[in-house]
Formats: C-alpha cells, sequence, structure tokens
C-alpha cells in the first residue's frame, strides 16, 4: 500500500509502479502560495480537483481552497490525504494517464464556528499578492432569494452562509485591509457567469449596507474597478469517479468513493475526459497567471479581450454543441433504462437524436473566433460523448433539469425568430423531459415516475430539484402514461408549464410550439414503449 500524504509521495518508486506521475517543486509551490498567495478558490470539487488546479498547478501556482457548503468533502477527502488528489484522465482509446495534483496549499472550512479557518480565509483574502477569487458552486448558488437577503443581514460579514455571502465576506475584508484589486472569476456553467456573480455578490453588499452592518462604502468598492467580474466558458466532462479507477488504485490507501449527507459524491481521485476548453476575459487588476502557458494539445486556454467572445463560447457549448444533447440523453437514457451514457451512442435512434438536435442548434450559433462550432460539435460526437471508459451516467447529468431548460433548449427557441415552428428537436427534447416528470409520485423525499416500460423508475435529483419539481408535480402528475390522456387532460396539465417564461425564457405558446410539444407529449403517453416509438418518428432509425 501507498499513502496519498505529502510523506507518502516521497516514495516516487512505489508510485511509479501505479502510473502515477509526481510533479517536482511541489513543496515550494505550496509554501509560496501560502506566504504569498495568488489564487483562492470557493468551491474545490471534482471539476475543481480535474482542471483548475491542473493549470495553476501547470504554472507553478499554488492554490488555495475554501469549501463553503459541504464540511464532509473536505474532512473526508482533502484533510487525510493532505491535499492531495489523484487524476484520471481518460482518452476514448489509449491507457489512462494518472497524475497527482499537489499544488492545494490549504484547503479551509468557510464556517464562523471554526474560528481560525474563518480568519485564516480572510488573512488570504487580504493578501496584497492575491490576483483571483473563482468558485464554482453550480448555477443554483448564484440565486440569491428574499430568504437569502434577510439571513445575509441577521448574520452580517462575520456570519456569512450563503456562497455569495462568503465570497462577499472575503471581499469586505479585502476592502478593509489591502488597496490591491483582484478579479472574481466563475468557472460555473452558465451564460454571462461573470455578470451573474457580480450581481448576486452586490445584492448581498447592499443589503449589508443599507442595513448598516458595513464599515466604510464597500458597494463603492466593488464598483471601483478594483474588483472586476470576468465572464469564462469552461468545459471539462467529470462525471465523478468510477468503480474501475476506484480497484486500479485499490493499492493506495483509502482511495473510496463516498456521498456526503449534502450528496456530494466524491473520491480521492477524480477522473475525465482528455478534451477541455477555457475561454476568459482578460480583466484582471491585479496581473494574473500567464494561462497561455498551460494550453496545449486537447487542453485549451483562450484568454479574450472582449465578453462577448466569452458569451460566444459559452452559447456555442451550452446552447448549441454539447450540454444541450447531454442533457437530452440523459433524460432519454432514465427513460429508456440506459446505465451508462456511452452505451446510449451505440443505439442508432439515440445517436440520431444527439447528430439531429446538435444539427439544428448550431444553426443559430454566431461563432467565437477562438473556437470552430462545427469542430466542437463533432469532436464530441465522436470522441467524447462514444468514451466508455469515462463512465458517465444519465442519471449524474439530469439532475437539476427543471433548471437547464432555458440554457439548453430555450435560447436556441429565441434565436430561431421567425423560424422558431421549424425546430423539431429542441421540441423534442422538451417534449421527452415533460414524460420523464409523467405521473410523478413523492414519496419519502423520492421523486418515482415510471420509464418507458412502465416500470418504477426514481427520477434523478439533489437537493436543488426540491423545490422545483414539487411545484411542477402539480401539473404532470395528472399525467397518466399508462394508456393516454385526452388532449384537453393533457393541454391543461402541459399549459402552467409551457407557458412560464421562467423556465424557458419565452411563452412557448406564443411562438407555436405548445401545441407542438403536447402532441409529442401525447405520442410518448401511449403505453409502454411510446417513448422509443416517437423519438424514433422525429429522427429516424
Amino acid at each position: 500500500m501507498v499513502s496519498l500524504t505529502r510523506e507518502g509521495i516521497k516514495d516516487t518508486a512505489k508510485w511509479a509502479e501505479l502510473g502515477v506521475t509526481i510533479p517536482a517543486r511541489l513543496d515550494a509551490i505550496v509554501e509560496k502560495a501560502k506566504e504569498n498567495p495568488r489564487w483562492m478558490h470557493y468551491g474545490p470539487g471534482n471539476l475543481f480537483a480535474a482542471n483548475l488546479a491542473p493549470i495553476a498547478q501547470k504554472l507553478g501556482i499554488g492554490v488555495i481552497a475554501v469549501e463553503g457548503h459541504d464540511p464532509e468533502h473536505a474532512q473526508k477527502i482533502y484533510y487525510p490525504h493532505d491535499n492531495l488528489r489523484l487524476r484520471a484522465i481518460m482518452p476514448r482509446q489509449g491507457d489512462t494517464k494518472l497524475d497527482l495534483v499537489g499544488n492545494i496549499a490549504d484547503c479551509l472550512l468557510d464556517d464562523p464556528s471554526r474560528g481560525s479557518e474563518w480568519r485564516k480565509i480572510r488573512q488570504y483574502a487580504s493578501a496584497p499578492s492575491l490576483q483571483m477569487i473563482s468558485i464554482t458552486c453550480t448555477e443554483s448558488g448564484y440565486q440569491v432569494s428574499e430568504e437569502d437577503i434577510k439571513k445575509a443581514i441577521t448574520n452580517g460579514p462575520s456570519r456569512a452562509v450563503h456562497p455569495m455571502a462568503q465570497v462577499a465576506s472575503s471581499l469586505y475584508s479585502r476592502f478593509r485591509h489591502c488597496d490591491e484589486g483582484v478579479a472574481c472569476v466563475s468557472f460555473d456553467n452558465m451564460a454571462h457567469n461573470g455578470a451573474r456573480f457580480k450581481e448576486a455578490v452586490l445584492k448581498i453588499a447592499n443589503a449589508w449596507q443599507s442595513s448598516n452592518r458595513l464599515i466604510g462604502d464597500f458597494v463603492n468598492y466593488l464598483h471601483s474597478g478594483k474588483v472586476t467580474f470576468p465572464g469564462t466558458m469552461i468545459d471539462r466532462v467529470v462525471p465523478g469517479p468510477t468503480p474501475d479507477i476506484i480497484t486500479e488504485l485499490s493499492a493506495v490507501e483509502g482511495i473510496e468513493a463516498i456521498t456526503t449527507e449534502k450528496k456530494g459524491f466524491f473520491s480521492p481521485v477524480v477522473n475525465t475526459d482528455q478534451y477541455s476548453y477555457l475561454v476568459i476575459h482578460d480583466d484582471f487588476p491585479n496581473g494574473r497567471p500567464d494561462f497561455s502557458r498551460a494550453s496545449f494539445g486537447t487542453e485549451r486556454i483562450y484568454m479574450v479581450d472582449d465578453v462577448i467572445e466569452v458569451d460566444r463560447a459559452e452559447r456555442t457549448k451550452v446552447g448549441a454543441c454539447l450540454n444541450p444533447l447531454h442533457t437530452a440523453l440523459a433524460v432519454a437514457g432514465m427513460l429508456l433504462g440506459y446505465e451508462w451514457l456511452a452505451d446510449e451512442m451505440d443505439d442508432d435512434i439515440l445517436r440520431n437524436y444527439a447528430e439531429k438536435l446538435g444539427q439544428e442548434g448550431i444553426q443559430y450559433v454566431e461563432a467565437p473566433e477562438c473556437i470552430d462550432p462545427k469542430a466542437f460539435l463533432k469532436e464530441f460526437l465522436e470522441e467524447r460523448l462514444t468514451n466508455k471508459k469515462l463512465g458517465d451516467k444519465p442519471d449524474r447529468i439530469a439532475k437539476q433539469t427543471s433548471q437547464k431548460l432555458f440554457p439548453r433548449y430555450g435560447q436556441t427557441i429565441a434565436d430561431a425568430g421567425n423560424a422558431t415552428t421549424d425546430l423539431v428537436y429542441a421540441p423534442l427534447a422538451i417534449a421527452t423531459t415533460l414524460r420523464y416528470w409523467a405521473g410523478i409520485n413523492v414519496s419519502n423525499g423520492d421523486f418515482v415516475g415510471l420509464d418507458d416500460k412502465l416500470q418504477p423508475m426514481t427520477l434523478s435529483i439533489d437537493g436543488i430539484d426540491n423545490a422545483n419539481l414539487k411545484e411542477l408535480a402539480k401539473y404532470t402528475s395528472a399525467l397518466d402514461p399508462t394508456n393516454g390522456n385526452t388532449a384537453p387532460q393533457i393541454h391543461d396539465a402541459l399549459q402552467p408549464i409551457l407557458s412560464n417564461k421562467e423556465l424557458f425564457g419565452l411563452n412557448l405558446y406564443r411562438v407555436g410550439l405548445g401545441l407542438k410539444i403536447e402532441s409529442m407529449v401525447d405520442d410518448m403517453l401511449q403505453g409502454k414503449g411510446t417513448v422509443r416509438k416517437t423519438i424514433e418518428k422525429y429522427v429516424g432509425g
């Protein structure tokens, strides 16, 4: 056995036998980061360990990791292994590449009850050397409700709980103790992530300032140009550890997957494919890492001078070439009983579905200069979706589907303009999602529907899904997949959903798609096997 600790990695011969690359000078990188931090990251989950920390490591930069949401993640993954992670890069063909991610200089819980850690985070945030505070927390983390505002006012900066309040608290410490600027960088998969990050942090800051919880004009500081919120587009598939990679590394102590109470799925080893894209708006007031030195081969990084170029790249990925295909296949895979996403690409009907959905969406993309959408789509279809070693599952991607309808399909519908009624595959993806929710029975916290064989199917959800799906289930639970429904029943159930601008960005009836989607759902509610028959009807075999 070998130990994944700072002491254990000194036995380089044993690690070499396992095929794990151990980078040089890790101790120096870590010590330098503790003394003069340049990069601090909130939310050090799987994407961070698979992509962001390795980028920093290639540049000789240590990262200060802050866990503000899931204490078990830090306590069971980072702490026992001295903040070390393993990364498994799994190409579709060829050997898996194993390397050590050893540049995480510190991992701290942003919890006011842990006084020394809480203060240490603020000290790092106030360091003049700090150039960026980045975050990955999923799209829901940027939503700041009225209830969140009330809690933020009650708690103040010293007891922040919401992820945006935690970042705002760190920025407030910097405002009080440091004159240097800093870039706040969201690496989450959503449109206009920089602007949304800024908006959310400002909501918290305005609430604190208007309720006299602050010293000084913190809000003006956030508007002054000393704090920027560059937009980014990030793309790397990180599905979570597979049984195969856990078995392959069984000689490493403590290599096992855990599911935390907050439904996080983690392991000391993180697996990913070989392809990644990162587009960053070059807006860093206190300098930045030379990201270009970490860009090569299939791991590409592009610095751009205009945030519009970031938006075009994001639209290419999230709204046309990758995420719509991922989500559509995930929902279809759940209904059709697929355990592994890559196996769906062996199914002629589902492969055609993915190809035609991508081709339909790409028509309405304004191509960025840094990425060719046609080449991106081809690579995703042929190399990435078909990667069986990666072990990606439909139930991973099907989570939070109710929040993905606009970014995945609504933007294409909006951009189609006068050609909206010609769309087929985005409406089909929406109809399949509605069939996925048909007949939902909510029991003991689970949402149970019926798959295409009319067998009970537990929907893939996390805590973020609950409120949305409970509301949607008021309507979709009335749909009966076993033997059809009358047209008025279908309309009554779907009209409140398809007309909901918050879900789709627009009223689908007003753009001529509401009745088309109702008809597709009707076809899928005609009993056993009708989901598959309906998809085949529109995409061919």
